[in-house]
């Protein structure tokens, strides 16, 4: 790993955070249960269990709530 590291040194370790309480108390059987429940009423309600190309997985990192036009962006 010592050899690794001194030939990519831009790369560094990264230390892991703690798990915030609220988010340990909510993981938990009945918690991720009904999590997969609500999950399997959603896909036969939009009726896509049967294709998983209209599945995505995302969260809200990735979106922008707010978009600002600027010259020359069309």
């Amino acid at each position: 790993m010592n050899g690794f590291f001194s030939r990519h040194s831009r790369l560094t370790v990264k230390s892991p955070e703690a798990l915030a309480a609220a988010r340990a108390t909510g993981m938990n059987r009945t918690v991720i249960s009904k999590w997969f429940d609500n999950y399997e009423k959603m896909l036969s309600d939009l009726n896509i269990r049967d294709s998983p190309a209209n599945i995505w997985n995302l969260d809200e990192s990735g979106f922008q709530d707010c978009f600002f036009v600027t010259e020359g962006s069309w």
